[in-house]
């Protein structure tokens, strides 16, 4: 079992935002690879969530985060999340639409409690 650098999701947990997943994968054990998504209110488009993930990387004093793990941003969206459900929708202009089932797996994990809808 590999530990993976990161949480699996990292988003706004209110309101209507854009959201991104991305693909880490091991370089030694290709195998070994994670979707996580990140989604955030805070920015207008989806490169700039994908660059605000990888800015801490590329400067992190731990270099392993970038040797030994390859990073792809394969799909986005929209989430619009309140206090009884989440819903998951759109595409991203930059790169695509993500897979929104994946995305309403992950959202399972992180909050049991609430309705997930997808409107693909």
């Amino acid at each position: 079992m590999i530990n993976f650098p990161f949480n699996q999701c990292f988003i706004d947990e209110f309101g209507n935002f854009k959201y991104i997943q991305i693909k880490i994968t091991n370089k030694k054990n290709p195998e070994q690879s994670r979707i996580i998504i990140r989604g955030s209110g805070n920015f207008s488009y989806h490169k700039a969530i994908y660059k605000n993930f990888l800015g801490p990387i590329l400067e992190s004093s731990d270099k392993s985060l970038f040797n030994d793990w390859e990073y792809k941003c394969i799909g986005g969206g929209r989430i619009e999340f309140d206090k009884n459900k989440i819903l998951i929708y759109g595409t991203s202009g930059e790169f695509g639409p993500a897979n929104h089932k994946i995305t309403k797996e992950i959202l399972e994990k992180f909050y049991p409690t609430k309705k997930i809808e997808l409107n693909e």
